[in-house]
Protein backbone atom coordinates (compact mmCIF):
# COMPACT_ATOMS: atom_id res chain seq x y z
CA UNK A 1 0.00 0.00 0.00
CA UNK A 2 1.43 3.80 -1.09
CA UNK A 3 2.03 5.74 2.02
CA UNK A 4 2.45 9.54 3.14
CA UNK A 5 5.18 11.28 4.50
CA UNK A 6 3.36 14.17 6.57
CA UNK A 7 5.83 17.04 6.90
CA UNK A 8 5.05 19.53 10.01
CA UNK A 9 7.30 22.85 10.53
CA UNK A 10 6.90 23.75 13.81
CA UNK A 11 7.18 26.85 16.17
CA UNK A 12 5.18 27.64 19.50
CA UNK A 13 2.19 25.20 18.11
CA UNK A 14 2.27 22.99 21.47
CA UNK A 15 -1.60 24.28 21.58
CA UNK A 16 -2.67 22.72 17.89
CA UNK A 17 0.29 19.85 17.26
CA UNK A 18 -2.21 17.25 19.24
CA UNK A 19 -5.34 17.62 16.96
CA UNK A 20 -3.19 18.22 13.87
CA UNK A 21 -0.93 15.50 14.57
CA UNK A 22 -4.54 13.35 15.31
CA UNK A 23 -5.48 14.75 12.37
CA UNK A 24 -2.70 12.79 10.47
CA UNK A 25 -3.15 9.38 12.49
CA UNK A 26 -7.09 9.47 11.51
CA UNK A 27 -5.97 8.97 7.55
CA UNK A 28 -5.45 5.13 8.75
CA UNK A 29 -2.04 3.03 8.69
CA UNK A 30 -2.73 1.73 5.43
CA UNK A 31 -2.12 5.34 4.40
CA UNK A 32 0.22 7.33 6.54
CA UNK A 33 3.87 6.17 6.46
CA UNK A 34 5.45 9.03 9.17
CA UNK A 35 4.48 12.59 10.21
CA UNK A 36 7.83 14.51 10.69
CA UNK A 37 7.71 17.51 12.91
CA UNK A 38 10.44 19.91 12.02
CA UNK A 39 10.81 22.22 15.21
CA UNK A 40 12.14 25.45 14.52
CA UNK A 41 13.30 26.85 17.47
CA UNK A 42 10.43 26.35 19.82
CA UNK A 43 10.17 27.93 23.01
CA UNK A 44 7.06 26.75 24.14
CA UNK A 45 6.45 22.79 25.27
CA UNK A 46 6.05 21.65 21.78
CA UNK A 47 8.50 18.80 22.31
CA UNK A 48 7.20 17.77 25.20
CA UNK A 49 4.01 17.31 24.06
CA UNK A 50 5.46 15.59 20.85
CA UNK A 51 7.27 13.24 22.95
CA UNK A 52 3.76 11.98 24.53
CA UNK A 53 2.01 11.69 21.33
CA UNK A 54 5.36 8.97 20.79
CA UNK A 55 4.90 7.62 23.60
CA UNK A 56 1.11 6.44 22.63
CA UNK A 57 0.93 6.50 18.75
CA UNK A 58 4.71 5.13 18.48
CA UNK A 59 7.00 5.11 15.45
CA UNK A 60 4.26 7.20 13.18
CA UNK A 61 5.63 10.24 14.29
CA UNK A 62 9.60 11.53 14.07
CA UNK A 63 10.74 14.64 15.43
CA UNK A 64 13.15 16.62 13.73
CA UNK A 65 15.20 20.32 14.92
CA UNK A 66 16.17 22.69 12.79
CA UNK A 67 16.33 25.62 15.23
CA UNK A 68 15.20 29.26 13.92
CA UNK A 69 16.03 28.78 10.13
CA UNK A 70 12.44 29.61 9.33
CA UNK A 71 9.87 27.19 8.31
CA UNK A 72 10.50 27.13 4.80
CA UNK A 73 13.86 25.96 5.73
CA UNK A 74 12.21 23.23 8.38
CA UNK A 75 9.99 22.04 5.02
CA UNK A 76 12.93 21.26 3.59
CA UNK A 77 14.61 19.79 6.15
CA UNK A 78 11.62 17.38 6.54
CA UNK A 79 11.58 16.24 2.96
CA UNK A 80 15.23 15.33 3.37
CA UNK A 81 14.53 12.38 5.99
CA UNK A 82 11.08 11.77 4.93
CA UNK A 83 10.94 7.72 3.22
CA UNK A 84 7.34 7.89 2.05
CA UNK A 85 6.02 7.16 -1.82
CA UNK A 86 4.36 10.81 -1.11
CA UNK A 87 4.29 14.07 0.89
CA UNK A 88 1.87 16.07 2.50
CA UNK A 89 2.67 19.24 3.89
CA UNK A 90 0.90 21.25 6.44
CA UNK A 91 1.16 23.46 9.19
CA UNK A 92 0.93 23.35 12.51
CA UNK A 93 -1.97 24.60 13.20
CA UNK A 94 -4.31 23.42 10.24
CA UNK A 95 -5.82 19.79 9.49
CA UNK A 96 -6.70 17.05 6.96
CA UNK A 97 -10.19 15.52 6.90
CA UNK A 98 -10.94 12.05 7.30
CA UNK A 99 -10.13 10.17 3.22
CA UNK A 100 -7.61 13.24 2.61
CA UNK A 101 -5.16 10.43 1.65
CA UNK A 102 -7.37 7.57 0.23
CA UNK A 103 -8.90 10.17 -2.46
CA UNK A 104 -6.35 12.00 -3.55
CA UNK A 105 -3.44 8.50 -3.94
CA UNK A 106 -6.44 7.01 -5.79
CA UNK A 107 -6.33 10.15 -8.00
CA UNK A 108 -2.63 10.07 -8.85
CA UNK A 109 -2.76 6.55 -8.99
CA UNK A 110 -5.38 6.76 -11.68
CA UNK A 111 -3.73 9.70 -13.18
CA UNK A 112 -0.26 10.57 -14.99
CA UNK A 113 -0.24 13.48 -12.81
CA UNK A 114 2.26 14.35 -9.78
CA UNK A 115 0.31 16.27 -7.53
CA UNK A 116 -3.64 16.19 -6.12
CA UNK A 117 -5.39 19.06 -5.31
CA UNK A 118 -9.17 19.58 -3.89
CA UNK A 119 -11.93 21.77 -2.49
CA UNK A 120 -10.23 23.33 1.17
CA UNK A 121 -12.12 24.81 4.13
CA UNK A 122 -11.03 28.56 5.07
CA UNK A 123 -11.30 29.15 8.63
CA UNK A 124 -10.89 32.30 10.01
CA UNK A 125 -10.86 33.37 13.65
CA UNK A 126 -12.12 36.90 14.71
CA UNK A 127 -10.76 38.44 17.55
CA UNK A 128 -14.01 37.46 19.76
CA UNK A 129 -12.67 33.99 18.93
CA UNK A 130 -15.66 33.32 16.61
CA UNK A 131 -14.93 31.13 13.56
CA UNK A 132 -16.05 32.23 10.05
CA UNK A 133 -15.72 29.27 7.34
CA UNK A 134 -15.96 29.27 3.62
CA UNK A 135 -15.53 26.11 1.44
CA UNK A 136 -12.60 27.01 -1.13
CA UNK A 137 -14.28 25.04 -4.32
CA UNK A 138 -11.93 24.32 -7.20
CA UNK A 139 -13.66 22.34 -9.49
CA UNK A 140 -13.53 23.36 -13.17
CA UNK A 141 -10.07 24.95 -13.70
CA UNK A 142 -8.75 23.75 -16.89
CA UNK A 143 -5.00 25.06 -16.55
CA UNK A 144 -4.04 25.20 -12.97
CA UNK A 145 -0.94 26.82 -13.63
CA UNK A 146 -2.55 29.63 -15.33
CA UNK A 147 -5.01 29.55 -11.85
CA UNK A 148 -2.08 29.70 -9.74
CA UNK A 149 -0.11 32.41 -12.09
CA UNK A 150 -3.76 33.99 -11.54
CA UNK A 151 -3.36 34.26 -7.70
CA UNK A 152 -5.82 31.89 -7.06
CA UNK A 153 -4.01 29.98 -4.14
CA UNK A 154 -4.50 27.42 -2.30
CA UNK A 155 -3.87 25.92 0.82
CA UNK A 156 -0.89 23.89 1.21
CA UNK A 157 -2.36 21.17 2.76
CA UNK A 158 -4.94 21.11 -0.02
CA UNK A 159 -2.52 18.74 -2.03
CA UNK A 160 -0.54 15.35 -1.96
CA UNK A 161 2.26 15.04 -4.39
CA UNK A 162 4.51 12.16 -5.03
CA UNK A 163 7.79 12.12 -3.43
CA UNK A 164 9.52 12.41 -6.78
CA UNK A 165 8.30 15.50 -7.37
CA UNK A 166 8.96 16.62 -4.01
CA UNK A 167 12.87 15.46 -4.34
CA UNK A 168 12.60 17.05 -8.27
CA UNK A 169 11.62 20.22 -6.74
CA UNK A 170 14.05 20.24 -4.08
CA UNK A 171 16.66 19.87 -6.99
CA UNK A 172 15.43 23.46 -8.19
CA UNK A 173 15.99 24.98 -4.19
CA UNK A 174 12.59 23.19 -2.77
CA UNK A 175 10.53 25.89 -0.11
CA UNK A 176 12.02 28.77 -1.00
CA UNK A 177 13.64 30.46 2.08
CA UNK A 178 14.12 33.91 1.16
CA UNK A 179 10.26 34.21 -0.13
CA UNK A 180 8.29 36.07 3.00
CA UNK A 181 5.10 36.28 0.75
CA UNK A 182 2.82 33.63 -1.24
CA UNK A 183 5.37 30.96 -0.48
CA UNK A 184 2.94 28.21 -1.36
CA UNK A 185 1.76 29.82 -4.64
CA UNK A 186 5.88 29.92 -5.39
CA UNK A 187 6.48 26.51 -4.55
CA UNK A 188 3.74 24.73 -6.19
CA UNK A 189 4.09 27.69 -9.40
CA UNK A 190 7.26 25.83 -9.70
CA UNK A 191 5.99 22.87 -9.86
CA UNK A 192 3.70 23.69 -12.78
CA UNK A 193 6.77 25.63 -14.50
CA UNK A 194 8.92 22.54 -14.24
CA UNK A 195 6.22 20.69 -16.05
CA UNK A 196 4.51 18.41 -13.46
CA UNK A 197 0.86 17.51 -13.71
CA UNK A 198 -1.67 18.71 -11.37
CA UNK A 199 -5.11 16.43 -10.97
CA UNK A 200 -8.06 17.81 -8.97
CA UNK A 201 -10.04 15.27 -7.12
CA UNK A 202 -13.36 16.28 -5.73
CA UNK A 203 -14.05 16.92 -1.24
CA UNK A 204 -12.78 18.88 0.92
CA UNK A 205 -10.33 17.67 2.75
CA UNK A 206 -8.88 19.82 4.86
CA UNK A 207 -8.78 22.74 7.18
CA UNK A 208 -6.51 25.90 6.75
CA UNK A 209 -6.97 27.93 9.77
CA UNK A 210 -6.00 31.94 10.26
CA UNK A 211 -5.50 32.59 14.27
CA UNK A 212 -2.93 34.80 14.19
CA UNK A 213 -3.71 38.02 13.19
CA UNK A 214 0.04 39.11 13.30
CA UNK A 215 1.34 36.88 11.31
CA UNK A 216 3.50 37.49 7.51
CA UNK A 217 -0.34 37.34 5.55
CA UNK A 218 -1.42 40.74 8.11
CA UNK A 219 1.95 42.56 6.40
CA UNK A 220 1.21 46.08 5.51
CA UNK A 221 -0.12 46.15 1.72
CA UNK A 222 2.68 48.13 -0.04
CA UNK A 223 5.70 46.00 1.81
CA UNK A 224 3.03 43.16 0.88
CA UNK A 225 3.08 44.53 -3.08
CA UNK A 226 6.61 44.92 -3.12
CA UNK A 227 7.51 41.58 -2.32
CA UNK A 228 5.09 40.41 -4.31
CA UNK A 229 6.55 42.43 -7.01
CA UNK A 230 9.76 41.20 -6.83
CA UNK A 231 8.27 37.38 -6.47
CA UNK A 232 6.84 37.87 -9.97
CA UNK A 233 10.06 39.23 -11.63
CA UNK A 234 11.92 35.86 -10.35
CA UNK A 235 8.83 33.55 -11.83
CA UNK A 236 8.65 35.35 -15.18
CA UNK A 237 12.36 34.47 -15.24
CA UNK A 238 11.91 31.09 -14.66
CA UNK A 239 9.38 30.55 -16.79
CA UNK A 240 11.99 32.01 -19.55
CA UNK A 241 14.41 29.37 -18.53
CA UNK A 242 11.18 26.46 -18.12
CA UNK A 243 12.11 24.08 -20.88
CA UNK A 244 8.77 22.22 -20.00
CA UNK A 245 6.45 24.48 -21.50
CA UNK A 246 6.50 25.12 -24.97
CA UNK A 247 6.49 29.31 -26.16
CA UNK A 248 2.57 29.90 -26.83
CA UNK A 249 2.19 29.12 -22.78
CA UNK A 250 5.10 30.70 -21.35
CA UNK A 251 4.54 34.01 -23.57
CA UNK A 252 1.20 33.65 -22.01
CA UNK A 253 1.90 32.81 -18.71
CA UNK A 254 4.49 35.92 -18.85
CA UNK A 255 1.92 37.95 -19.74
CA UNK A 256 -0.09 37.25 -17.17
CA UNK A 257 2.50 38.47 -14.92
CA UNK A 258 3.60 41.55 -16.69
CA UNK A 259 0.07 42.74 -16.10
CA UNK A 260 0.14 42.06 -12.24
CA UNK A 261 2.84 44.81 -12.39
CA UNK A 262 1.42 46.81 -14.38
CA UNK A 263 -1.84 46.89 -11.53
CA UNK A 264 0.64 46.88 -8.94
CA UNK A 265 2.10 50.43 -10.46
CA UNK A 266 -0.97 51.69 -10.89
CA UNK A 267 -2.00 51.38 -7.07
CA UNK A 268 2.02 51.94 -6.02
CA UNK A 269 3.88 54.73 -8.51
CA UNK A 270 6.89 54.02 -6.58
CA UNK A 271 6.81 49.86 -7.05
CA UNK A 272 7.81 50.22 -10.61
CA UNK A 273 8.13 46.93 -12.92
CA UNK A 274 11.93 45.77 -13.62
CA UNK A 275 11.70 45.80 -17.04
CA UNK A 276 10.09 47.41 -19.87
CA UNK A 277 6.73 45.78 -21.00
CA UNK A 278 5.27 45.61 -24.62
CA UNK A 279 1.73 47.19 -24.63
CA UNK A 280 0.52 44.10 -26.77
CA UNK A 281 1.61 41.79 -23.81
CA UNK A 282 -0.91 43.31 -21.23
CA UNK A 283 -3.41 40.33 -20.33
CA UNK A 284 -6.99 42.64 -20.71
CA UNK A 285 -8.63 39.53 -18.92
CA UNK A 286 -7.17 40.40 -15.60
CA UNK A 287 -7.45 44.22 -16.09
CA UNK A 288 -10.66 45.25 -14.07
CA UNK A 289 -13.21 47.59 -16.34
CA UNK A 290 -12.53 50.79 -14.27
CA UNK A 291 -8.72 50.47 -14.63
CA UNK A 292 -9.04 49.60 -18.24
CA UNK A 293 -9.18 53.23 -19.58
CA UNK A 294 -6.38 54.68 -17.75
CA UNK A 295 -4.27 51.70 -18.72
CA UNK A 296 -2.31 53.27 -21.54
CA UNK A 297 -1.51 56.11 -19.03
CA UNK A 298 0.04 53.24 -16.21
CA UNK A 299 1.70 51.19 -18.98
CA UNK A 300 2.95 54.43 -19.98
CA UNK A 301 4.23 56.01 -16.73
CA UNK A 302 6.15 52.84 -16.43
CA UNK A 303 7.74 52.69 -19.21
CA UNK A 304 9.25 56.13 -19.04
CA UNK A 305 9.98 55.51 -15.00
CA UNK A 306 11.92 52.47 -15.91
CA UNK A 307 13.84 54.26 -18.57
CA UNK A 308 15.16 56.51 -16.07
CA UNK A 309 12.48 59.25 -18.14
CA UNK A 310 10.19 61.78 -15.74
CA UNK A 311 6.97 60.28 -15.62
CA UNK A 312 5.25 63.06 -17.21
Amino acid sequence: MSQVSVIIPCFNAAEWLPQTIESCLLQGSDFLKEVIIVDDGSEDNSREVVEILIKKHGSHIRWLRNPSKGANASRNHGLAHATGTYVQWLDADDLLLTGKFKAQIRALEDSEAAIAYSDWMHVKCNADGNEVRTLEVRSGITDYLEALLRDRWSANNSYLMTKRCADDLALAGGWNVNTKVAQDREYFTLAGIRGHVFVYEAGCFCEYIRRNPESISQMDFHKRSELTLKLTSQLIQKLRDSTALEKGRRDHYIAILQTQMLVTHYYFPDLVPPEVIAYKQIFWGDVHPKMRLVMPWIWLRAKRKNRGLPST
